[in-house]
């Protein structure tokens, strides 16, 4: 507790001196009780306890590394201890290990472009705001999974049903409620998040500026079980040799991509639901997996609706279009 006050240069930390735990507890308004039988807080079991896990067994964070998606090998990294120690940790082995810089030199200009794979402030940010706003009282661990491509940010139990999605994909969030305000302004002392819902802001901003796609935000709505914040790499990051290039598309697709595309187009051929589609993939029913894994050939019209005046229609499938059908001949 000493070192929180030195650390944010409290006034209270000269005066801590001198002072027992139970005293300065009941000063920072972290116990409750009579002074002779006093109780901690969960706030101070979160954030000064020796062992927090004890007593929240799921306050951890699972960092999970994916070299080839969602699929074996991985590696697991548990981060434990209070809540402030795991995200620090966690955001220092990011920067460490996560983290790169990539210098692009062009032969019409003298300056070169200077880019990184994942803006730090971005991940600083999602991450500080799944430790403030995810449900301590269940068993879920925070996950953060580095993939090939982007970095997923997982929280539970999901935001507060008085956001909207279409708020998140505006960019800019306006929380009514918030879950844990102790939390909240614990992490705005020691600098780690700015609270007053720039935290969404604050994401899409430092990707922007790094020239990075957009973040996606998913919060598994209607069940709302669990709120995902993606963080895509940057394009210059994606390996060269491992491209295929479309005349007539900016899109960028990877031979193993490839092959996952002819894969969904064959299967198409009968009419297919979203949740099928997914399965077949060998992917959960999650909003991130489909704008990922559909979306993009709905845009490019290879798949088709097959209730096409109402997109939304909750008995909607996708069938392959005679663009597909085509390319799907290309191949053989």
């Amino acid at each position: 507790m000493r070192e929180h006050l030195e650390e944010i240069q409290s006034k209270l930390y000269a005066e801590s001196e001198n002072m027992s735990v139970q005293d300065l507890a009941e000063r920072m308004n972290l116990s409750q009780g009579a002074h002779e039988h006093l109780f901690p807080k969960n706030i101070g079991l979160l954030l000064f306890s020796k062992k927090t896990q004890d007593y929240f067994k799921g306050a951890i964070i699972d960092l999970v590394e994916f070299p080839d998606g969602l699929t074996q090998p991985f590696t697991e990294k548990t981060f434990e201890g209070t809540i402030q120690k795991q995200l620090t940790d966690v955001l220092a082995y990011i920067n460490n290990k996560i983290i790169k810089t990539k210098v692009i030199k062009h032969k019409d200009r003298e300056k070169s472009d200077r880019c990184i794979n994942y803006p730090y402030d971005a991940i600083e940010e999602a991450l500080a705001n799944a430790v403030f706003h995810r449900n301590y009282e269940l068993a879920d661990p925070i996950e953060v999974r580095i993939l090939p491509a982007s970095i997923e940010i997982i929280s539970y139990n999901g935001v507060d049903p008085s956001i909207k999605q279409s708020e998140f994909d505006a960019g800019r969030v306006r929380a009514r409620r918030y879950r844990n305000r102790r939390i909240g302004e614990f992490l705005k002392e020691l600098k780690l998040t700015e609270g007053r819902g720039t935290g969404i802001p604050t994401i899409v901003n430092a990707l922007k500026e790094n020239g990075s796609p957009a973040p996606i935000f998913d919060i598994n709505d209607p069940e709302r079980t669990h709120f995902i914040v993606e963080i895509p790499i940057h394009p210059a990051f994606i390996e060269d040799e491992n491209r295929n290039f479309d005349e007539t598309s900016n899109d960028r697709v990877s031979d193993q991509v490839s092959d996952q595309v002819i894969s969904i187009l064959t299967l198409c051929l009968s009419p297919k639901s979203r949740q099928e589609m997914l399965a077949f993939l060998g992917l959960k029913n999650h909003s991130v997996n489909f704008k990922r894994n559909v979306i993009p050939l709905l845009q490019e019209n290879w798949i088709e609706f097959t209730i096409k005046d109402n997109p939304k229609d909750r008995n909607q499938k996708y069938v392959t279009s005679d663009l597909g059908k085509s390319i799907i001949a290309s191949t053989k």
